[in-house]
């Protein structure tokens, strides 16, 4: 089969060209939003005062875990995550148990007995 025979063969037919120009001439329907939805409550993000936020980092200091936090907010332990590291505080490895973990003289989380 030679080059020529080869794109005839994978090209469209004229057939399907015809149909694909008569499509892409026809006016397209205007698009029309979804109706909102009255289950779900419109998206926003809840800012925590200052008070919240100082008692999220002593209990956090404290030993409770980002997700009892989370859970009590009602919010993804993410959101507690940031709004510590915000704070400035350093947060623990995911898994480790309070007091279980220690600081090594870098400053970085080391296991319990390493």
């Amino acid at each position: 089969m030679i080059l020529v025979d080869l794109a005839q063969h994978l090209s469209n037919s004229p057939r399907l060209e015809k149909r694909l120009v008569r499509l892409l001439r026809k006016p397209s329907l205007p698009r029309q939003e979804p109706p909102p939805r009255p289950d779900l409550p419109p998206p926003h993000r809840k800012r925590l005062p200052p008070e919240q936020v100082s008692d999220l980092v002593r209990r956090y200091e404290g030993g409770t875990t980002l997700r009892v936090l989370a859970a009590e907010l009602g919010v993804n332990r993410s959101v507690v995550g940031r709004v510590l590291t915000t704070a400035g505080v350093t947060l623990r490895p995911r898994g480790t148990q309070p007091g279980k973990a220690r600081r090594d003289e870098h400053g970085r989380f080391s296991p319990a007995g390493a």
